[in-house]
């Protein structure tokens, strides 16, 4: 048995190890607690987040491949200092796989969040250190990189033609809808600005979890993201989005989140204060529930340790529905079920297809009980810069993305389903009088939204 650490310097010696052996992915607070032998309130003590424990740790690692201790370094030339630079980046990748290729997303996340520096000026500043080690000669100081631009991308559109870098954040993988939509922005902005424009995607929370993307977009330090009811963190009248069962069916969704101009404008007023543009929605379906049984009733729920998302009124709707809602990582929901310390959870048919949640749980059940959609969100400092001209073909790019994503999801939300139904899951469809019975149990989760949002966002969603 591993004896405890009970050191910084040994903790983060151990997520050294873990970097090494697994990657940086398998670090985080339960992970390394596991391994230093110690409760995770243990890690917490030395580090308030998992942000500042990663951000600790990829700091170590540079310093390692770069030999930074109290040993200096003296080269004759320059290419004696190349050849080091090199050398020390070779073994570096061969000691820590992938860390070269996929520290850097995690870093600019982590450092928003911690309030260090973002990635691109830590970067520059480790490979100064590495090259100026008693060394004029290697030029470390002539140029830091700095192209001009802030981590997040543009720091301004510059009269002289410099092409508008947009950065995009979001959590889902290459094959969801989310990533759909991404690309439809991304061919819509290059193609249709005659080059003004160049749009980078990051996929599966490679630059940080959905609401380090919020902080990051929020205070400019990226230009978009994606976001679903995270945002409540920032604009308070996003809870109305919780509403459960507010809708019928899908086409009243795309009606009130795509076609509504008067919803839009009341909910851009909001979030604007908060610091972003809301550029519009894409619509992803409904979320839907598994079990290893049909829930078609509060009594079926009763006694289900359930998964939901981090969110006061989710946690209210499920209790008011009959569960024991339990807030868990979405990271680590598959090994949950798997594992059964987890009875059932909810996700729209597409994520529950693209995770493979079916292979753990016997029954989907469609609850419908909240629509799945995305916000399209832009830093409100970036959209300001823009020309008018500049404002307009982005907003046309993201009506593009919205369409795509939507599209996507829905268009092939019959495939999936029916792709689970072969695996062996079974699928029930609520009746009338199931629904009824659900949407009169959240009566009380309707006047708590009510209770929290705007007049005239509850008479702009609800009506």
């Amino acid at each position: 048995m591993n004896l405890p650490s009970t050191s910084k310097e040994e903790i983060i010696s151990i997520c050294q190890r873990l970097a090494k052996e697994k990657g940086l992915s398998s670090i985080n607070m339960r992970s390394v607690a596991i391994e230093c032998s110690v409760s995770v309130g243990a890690i917490y003590n030395y580090f308030p987040s998992k942000s500042e424990l990663l951000c600790s740790t990829i700091e170590s690692i540079w310093k390692d491949i770069f030999h930074m201790s109290s040993e200096q370094f003296s080269f004759t030339n320059f290419i004696e200092c190349l050849t080091w630079l090199f050398e020390s980046i070779q073994e570096g990748s061969q000691e820590y796989p992938e860390f070269l290729s996929k520290h850097a997303m995690s870093l600019a996340a982590e450092d928003k969040v911690v309030g260090q520096k973002m990635m691109k000026k830590y970067f520059i500043a480790v490979l100064t250190l590495a090259l100026s080690f008693n060394l004029a000669a290697c030029g470390s100081s002539a140029s830091t990189g700095d192209s001009g631009q802030k981590a997040g991308g543009q720091e301004s559109a510059s009269a002289s033609g410099e092409t508008i870098t947009i950065n995009i954040g979001h959590g889902g993988a290459e094959s969801t809808a989310q990533q759909v939509g991404c690309l439809a922005l991304k061919d819509y902005m290059e193609k249709n600005s005659n080059g003004a424009f160049t749009v980078n995607i990051y996929p599966n929370n490679s630059m940080g979890n959905d609401d380090e993307l919020c902080q990051m977009v929020q205070s400019g330090n990226l230009e978009m993201c994606l976001a679903n009811s995270i945002i409540v963190n920032y604009v308070n009248d996003g809870v109305i989005y919780d509403l459960f069962y507010n809708f019928n069916n899908i086409e009243d969704v795309k009606k009130k989140y795509m076609e509504d101009e008067n919803f839009l404008n009341v909910m851009r007023e909001k979030y604007s204060a908060a610091g972003f543009y809301l550029g519009g929605y894409s619509v992803h379906g409904f979320r839907v529930a598994t079990a290893n049984k049909p829930l078609t009733s509060p009594d079926a729920l009763k006694g289900l340790t359930f998964r939901v998302m981090q969110n006061d009124l989710h946690i209210e709707g499920w209790q008011c529905m009959g569960a024991t809602p339990t807030p868990f990582s979405f990271s680590e929901l598959y090994t949950a079920l798997q594992q059964k310390t987890i009875d059932a959870q909810e996700n729209p048919i597409e994520l529950i297809y693209s995770q493979k949640f079916y292979e753990q749980q016997s029954d989907i059940t469609k609850t419908n009980h909240l629509q799945q959609t995305q916000q399209w969100l832009v830093s409100q400092s970036f959209y300001d810069s823009l020309s008018d001209e500049n404002k307009k073909l982005l907003d046309g790019g993201i009506a593009a993305a919205c369409e795509a994503a939507t599209s996507y999801a829905l268009d092939n939300e019959a495939a999936w389903t029916k792709e689970i139904e072969e695996y062996g899951c079974t699928i029930t469809e609520l009746t009338d009088e199931q629904r009824a019975v659900f949407k009169e149990a959240v009566a009380p989760e309707w006047a708590s939204v009510e209770a929290k949002v705007s007049p005239e966002v509850w008479e702009a969603y609800t009506k």
